[in-house]
């Protein structure tokens, strides 16, 4: 995989460092998100070679990702973001002469993780649009099977909606979650 080693112990602590590699790989600074990036693409491969499957990788990007947009304000200019998604893809180019799957597992994965930053800056940018990008978002979390962040966004829909008085739409988001 162009590797010089790959497998060991490490691998045994991937989950439990996604989040902080994928908050630097959102960084603006170049150096910084080009390592992080190197270390997400190792991490992505260890798993692979561990288990042939990157949904627990994907889980717990879906996750980070979440949860960086949740806690941090400035987390809203989307072309910053998507730099590593770029880099991301480049790392993984010469992938797909090597394991055909694996690339295309890959190719899933970034296309998941472009998608949902493009969801959630557009949903935490605010404006007009903010319940309509509220509701693709909470569809994507349901479709990764993400019910725990589903719900929360659906009552913060919930609630966003009440606060204006909308209590038909208030309601109609809680009965997402009914």
């Amino acid at each position: 995989y162009g590797l010089k080693k790959l497998g060991g112990y490490q691998v045994q602590y991937v989950p439990n460092l996604v989040p902080a590699i994928i908050e630097l790989c959102l960084s603006v600074h170049e150096g910084l998100r080009h390592v992080a990036v190197e270390v997400l693409r190792t991490m992505i491969i260890s798993e692979w070679d561990l288990n042939q499957d990157l949904s627990i990788i994907q889980s717990e990007i879906v996750t980070s990702l979440d949860a960086l947009f949740q806690t941090k304000q400035h987390m809203t200019e989307g072309v910053t973001q998507k730099l590593f998604i770029n880099e991301l893809l480049d790392l993984f180019e010469p992938i797909a002469e090597v394991d055909d799957a694996l690339a295309a597992d890959v190719k899933g994965l970034i296309a998941t993780m472009d998608e949902l930053l493009s969801l959630l800056v557009a949903c935490h940018s605010g404006g007009i649009t903010e319940s309509l990008h509220r509701l693709r978002l909470m569809e994507f979390m349901k479709d990764m099977d993400r019910e725990d962040i589903f719900i929360r966004y659906v009552h913060e829909l919930a609630q966003s909606q009440a606060a204006e008085r909308n209590y038909t739409e208030a309601g109609l988001a809680l009965k997402f979650h009914a």
